[in-house]
């Protein structure tokens, strides 16, 4: 569990710190790729494309760390975004992926940042049983990363009595980095 906790709070930190660049490598602005993270919270339509992106890191021993991160707005003073990160123990391949899986073979989990600096105000997949947190990825090549997403995040503070938000129709088109 307490593997889960620091994957989360790195998770955290990646999302307080993402930046702001909509630039393709070189500098340049490529007008023909369209990159983008969608999905409904609690049924409301969201849409992150402000520096989408699939950053990749070589964790060492074989271990590779995958997260999918974008901005709702390109306003450095709001902080709404989502994030998706995978802990995986090999580079990641097409496929199902659940944060209940219990093969010991990667880690996943989900923050959605609602525009706060409070790390308690911010959601997080929390092992849901009932609507675990899921990741598909259909496309993953050196340059480009497309899937899907779903499930059930709950608010980092203990206290907050607010309820879990469900995150639905998740799709995203990130390039790889």
């Amino acid at each position: 569990m307490k593997t889960i906790w620091s994957f989360v709070a790195v998770l955290l930190l990646v999302a307080a710190c993402n930046k702001d660049e909509s630039v393709e490598s070189g500098g340049k602005v490529n007008p023909t790729v369209s990159y983008y993270i969608h999905c409904k919270i609690d049924g409301v339509k969201k849409t992150f494309n402000v520096a989408p992106v699939a950053a990749v890191q070589d964790l060492g021993a074989g271990t590779f760390s995958y997260t999918i991160a974008g901005k709702a707005t390109a306003d450095a003073a709001n902080y709404e975004s989502f994030n998706i990160a995978i802990q995986i123990a090999d580079s990641i391949q097409p496929g199902a992926y659940s944060e209940l899986d219990s093969s010991s073979t990667y880690l996943l989990a989900a923050v959605y940042n609602p525009n706060t600096t409070d790390p308690a105000r911010i959601y997080a997949s929390q092992m849901d049983a009932s609507d675990p947190f899921q990741l598909s990825v259909n496309v993953i090549t050196d340059s480009l990363m497309s899937g899907s997403f779903k499930g059930t995040l709950i608010m980092n503070g203990m206290d907050s009595g607010l309820a879990p938000i469900v995150v639905s129709d998740g799709d995203f088109k990130v390039k790889v980095q």
